[in-house]
């Protein structure tokens, strides 16, 4: 057994180089941590993934929920009392205005028409009886007057008795979509009595609240879009008005805001509304997952260099940001547009480092060990920064 120990002793160290330089577990990690301290040491190059800043037309919105509701919303009533012997008109029907919805019993207003008619030609006949007495002499100026005015009272009763004829059909007085029919066909109703309920839908307007501070930066005219649950497009709208008052209980200002294009939208949905406030075209923009925040500070890491297919080395850059939305973050100071940010690589880049770029901006993850410098490590998406 004594004479083995020797051998094997002399095996393994003649593994032991081998071993190292194969890059075995804990052998190659320090030195590839050290690869992307800087460029001194001869490091290898880290993978990464980078995506040019470009310009980019950029909006400023203000976001606030409200009800859509119809700009005209009446209650119909009938103007005369009577039996609904008719009815012409169902909810989610679209009327127009001066539309029969239902008809009343006309009986009685018929025989009242009839009977004006007679009076007024009675008032007619007996006016030119005074009129040709008066020529003889033979009526006073008394008699003639109260003759015409007869006349003047039966010609009033008539029309009278003609409107309470037309009564008897209610109309609609607007154009819109009737929302309720609140009588049955034989009901009795009272002069006044609400039959239909009809709105215009077109305009929707959302009654928003906003916080004070933010009231002040809207303006008439202004564009807003209205997301609903179910709709693929937005409607497309402008802020109507803003209130001067403040609600003191809850410090906010309403603000009206129209939608057209509202066809099969139901009255009342609950919808998120954006008001543009401002808008920058040009603006350069970066993909979100380029940010990191460091403190107080924004910061990217910009990749320089990088030609011919030589390492491009990474420099980490303070910027100042404006709005974010949709994955895209503005950059108003600190960038230029063309320039190249790093959007995938390891959580622990540093400045100087020296990196290769294996894949482009949003396919970092396609990014094979063959397409990278020997021992760097694999590109990664980086940690997701606010």
């Amino acid at each position: 057994m004594s004479t083995r120990r020797p051998s094997l002793a002399l095996i393994c160290a003649a593994l032991l180089p081998g071993l190292l330089g194969s890059g075995c577990p804990g052998a190659g990690q320090g030195a590839r941590r050290g690869g992307h301290r800087g460029p001194g040491g001869g490091s290898p190059p880290v993978a990464v993934a980078v995506e040019p800043a470009r310009r980019e037309t950029v909006r400023e919105t203000l976001l606030a929920h409200a009800t859509l509701e119809p700009e005209s919303h009446v209650s119909v009533p009938v103007n005369a009392a009577g039996r609904v012997v008719e009815v012409l008109a169902e909810a989610d029907q679209q009327v127009r205005a001066g539309q029969v919805l239902l008809r009343l019993d006309r009986t009685r207003a018929e025989l009242a028409l009839r009977q004006r008619r007679l009076e007024l030609e009675q008032a007619k006949t007996s006016l030119a009886r005074q009129e040709d007495l008066a020529r003889k002499g033979l009526a006073s100026k008394e008699e003639l007057e109260q003759a015409r005015q007869a006349l003047a009272l039966a010609q009033l009763d008539l029309e009278r008795a003609q409107l309470d004829l037309a009564d008897t059909e209610l109309r609609s007085p607007i154009d819109g979509l009737v929302t309720e029919r609140l009588v049955s066909l034989g009901d009795t109703l009272q002069a006044g009595a609400a039959a239909f309920r009809v709105a215009d839908p077109n305009p929707l307007l959302a009654r928003a609240r906003v916080p004070e501070s933010q009231a002040e930066r809207l303006r008439p005219g202004q564009p807003a879009l209205a997301f609903v649950d179910g709709r693929p497009q937005p409607l497309q709208g402008s802020v109507l008005r803003v209130s001067p008052l403040v609600d003191q209980e809850s410090g906010t200002v309403v603000a009206t805001v129209a939608f057209s294009g509202t066809q099969g939208i139901r009255l009342g949905r609950f919808a998120r509304i954006e008001v543009v406030v401002s808008e920058r075209k040009d603006a350069v923009t970066i993909p979100q997952d380029a940010l990191a925040l460091r403190g107080e500070e924004d910061r990217v890491l910009v990749c320089e260099g990088g030609a011919d297919g030589a390492p491009a080395v990474v420099r980490q850059r303070t910027v100042v940001t404006g709005v974010r939305r949709a994955g895209r973050v503005e950059v108003r100071e600190g960038l230029k547009a063309g320039e190249r940010v790093v959007v995938a690589g390891p959580d622990d880049l540093r400045e100087g480092a020296r990196v290769r770029v294996v894949a482009p901006a949003g396919n970092a993850a396609s990014a094979t060990p063959a397409a990278e410098a020997p021992g760097s490590r694999p590109a990664a998406p980086r940690e997701r920064r606010r």
